[in-house]
C-alpha cells in the first residue's frame, strides 16, 4: 500500500512516467514492445518455451492433485458404505 502511494505522488509530479508504468502493468509480460526490442526473437522465442514449460509443468502438478482427490473420495465413499477396501494385490 505504502509503494502504491509512493508511486502515485511520482506519477503526480511525472506524469510521463506514470504512463510508461501503466503500460508496463497493462501489456502481457511475455510479449510487449520493449521486451521484443530488448530480447530480440530468440530471446522472445525463449521466454515463451519457458512460459510453456511452466503452464504444462503446472497443469501436471494440477492433474495429479485431481488423482489423488479422486482416489481419496473413492476411498471415504467405500468407508462410509461399509465396503470394504481392496488390498494392495486386488488393485494390482
Amino acid at each position: 500500500m505504502r509503494a502504491q502511494l509512493r508511486n502515485d505522488m511520482r506519477d503526480l509530479h511525472n506524469p510521463q512516467k506514470s504512463d510508461v508504468r501503466r503500460e508496463k502493468k497493462t501489456l502481457p509480460i511475455f510479449y510487449s514492445k520493449s521486451v521484443h526490442e530488448d530480447m530480440g526473437e530468440k530471446g522472445l522465442q525463449s521466454r515463451l518455451l519457458y512460459i510453456d514449460t511452466a503452464l504444462s509443468a503446472l497443469l501436471s502438478s494440477l492433474l495429479q492433485d485431481l488423482e489423488l482427490s479422486q482416489q481419496v473420495k473413492f476411498i471415504e465413499l467405500r468407508k462410509m458404505l461399509g465396503l470394504s477396501l481392496p488390498s494392495n494385490d486386488e488393485a494390482n
